[in-house]
């Protein structure tokens, strides 16, 4: 009896190993996909930095040429 028993549970042991290494699988392609999402979400925010930057650098520039159509027509009286 002590045999079957035994037997019993090492059966029990390989089907509880068999799912827990599914699950390990599963856990392994999930994060492939989660490493794949990162990567896609890393590259949009580097593009939008990179598209802050020329916003903030064309603000800059029409600021700088109104000014100094400012500068020039408060030299010439047409400024109030």
């Amino acid at each position: 009896m002590e045999g079957n028993g035994v037997q019993r549970d090492l059966g029990r042991h390989d089907a509880q190993i068999a799912a827990l290494a599914e699950d390990v699988a599963e856990i392994k392609r999930g994060m492939g996909e989660l490493g794949a999402k990162l990567d896609a979400v890393v590259s949009t925010l580097s593009v939008a930095k990179g598209g802050w930057k020329t916003i903030l650098i064309v603000g800059g520039a029409a600021s700088v040429v109104v000014e100094g159509i400012n500068l020039v027509a408060s030299a010439f009286g047409f400024h109030r």
